[in-house]
């Protein structure tokens, strides 16, 4: 997945997550990586529907929750990606960046 997304290619790499069964937090932070490059309405949809299954342990990485944010701001869903910042609980330095892009 991860070259995908390096190759701009970030579409298929969405497709790949949809085979996984059980996807641990590193497969999650790529896939929100994915829409995030891809960056559409359609990626939007997918990151909120990825965001409403994510587990608790999951939710509460901080890479994941970086990547939430990031793909969030750069699919236009500013006012989530706040909230996702605001509901983190430790002061992390990559998602002080992804909300700044």
């Amino acid at each position: 997945a991860a070259g995908y997304i390096e190759n701009d290619m970030a579409k298929k790499a969405v497709d790949l997550f949809t085979q996984v069964e059980s996807p641990d937090a590193v497969i999650f932070m790529l896939v929100f990586n994915a829409c995030a490059a891809v960056g559409s309405s359609e990626a939007l949809k997918l990151t909120r529907s990825i965001i409403d299954r994510l587990p608790k342990a999951v939710r509460m990485d901080s890479g994941v929750q970086t990547s939430v944010i990031d793909a969030l701001m750069k699919c236009g869903d500013i006012g989530a990606a706040e909230t996702w910042y605001h509901e983190m609980k430790e002061s992390y330095i990559p998602a002080h960046g992804a909300m700044m892009k």
